[in-house]
């Protein structure tokens, strides 16, 4: 092996080198190559649009429990508007 092949950074995670046109980045004794952070960088979109949708779906399920519960505070009793205001927006 040759002295300048020694010395090449290596991805601490897939093992490339700039040789297999990939950008390696050095960090406090790793390194990591531009492929893996773009596969990081992946899993870090799937996993925060699962977060996303997760909050959304409780925020939902917690505004459709407690919106006639305001609604009815907030709405004269017997009025038709309070049928018709959670009725459309529970659909």
């Amino acid at each position: 092996m040759a002295e300048n092949e020694k010395r090449k950074p290596r991805c601490s995670f897939c093992g490339r080198t700039e040789d297999d046109g990939v950008t390696v980045l050095s960090g406090p004794g790793v390194y990591i190559c531009s492929a893996c952070v773009d596969m990081c960088n992946s899993i870090l979109e799937e996993r925060e649009s699962e977060l996303d949708r997760e909050m959304n779906e409780e925020f939902e399920s917690h505004i459709l429990h407690t919106l006639p519960e305001y609604a009815g505070a907030l709405l004269i009793p017997g009025d038709p508007s309070l049928d018709a205001a959670v009725g459309m927006y529970i659909r």
